[in-house]
């Protein structure tokens, strides 16, 4: 039955966040003929994104502004050496990453492989400050504040949380520019914010 729960509250969660954003942009990335080519196609994007081909290391190795609209690009990958690499489709309400191998004679694509994650929405007013991430795989969340020699001035640790949904108030933190660091074991993302 929890199961059952679980499977419906993810399926109202997901509908709440395509009406708040939209019809969810369709994302295509497929290998393009026999050759080290990968074509990518973005339809219905309501705002911008970006386009990166990355290495293992996180290394940006091409980047594509996308405007809204549509986007279809072929990138060529015939000069790159072997090894692995990512590529990611970063918009505004979610993140698609795409890892390849390049070996000496082919490019291996497998989209089972794909992962979408989702950003935090940070909103700050009032120096109140709000955080919403959905968290699908369950993973550990830290969030950290750090002051402006980067020194951290907060932290709270969430554990398996599916929807964080968190509310702090920054009035006790003192006047002055912080950033707000969201990490995650695949990704950390960071906001300026100044406290009034």
């Amino acid at each position: 039955m929890k199961a059952i729960q679980k499977i419906f509250l993810t399926m109202l969660l997901f509908s709440g966040i395509t009406v708040a954003a939209g019809a969810a942009p369709v994302v295509k990335i497929e290998k393009s003929g026999y050759e080290k080519k990968i074509s990518v196609i973005i339809e219905e994007l309501k705002s911008s994104a970006t386009v990166q081909i990355v290495t293992a290391t996180g290394t940006v190795l091409a980047e594509e502004k996308v405007t809204k609209g549509a986007f279809a690009k072929i990138f060529n990958l015939q000069n790159l050496p072997t090894g692995k690499y990512r590529l990611l489709v970063q918009m505004e309400y979610s993140e698609v990453v795409q890892p390849f191998q390049l070996t000496r004679d082919d490019l291996l694509l497998n989209t089972a492989n794909r992962e979408e994650y989702f950003p935090p929405v940070l909103n700050l007013q009032n120096n109140a400050l709000d955080l919403t991430l959905l968290n699908t795989r369950l993973v550990n969340v830290t969030v950290s504040i750090l002051d402006e020699e980067g020194n951290q001035v907060f932290e709270d640790n969430l554990r398996n949380v599916f929807k964080v949904e968190r509310r702090y108030h920054l009035a006790d933190l003192g006047k002055g520019r912080y950033t707000v660091q969201v990490t995650t074991p695949y990704r950390s993302y960071y906001r300026n914010i100044e406290v009034k």
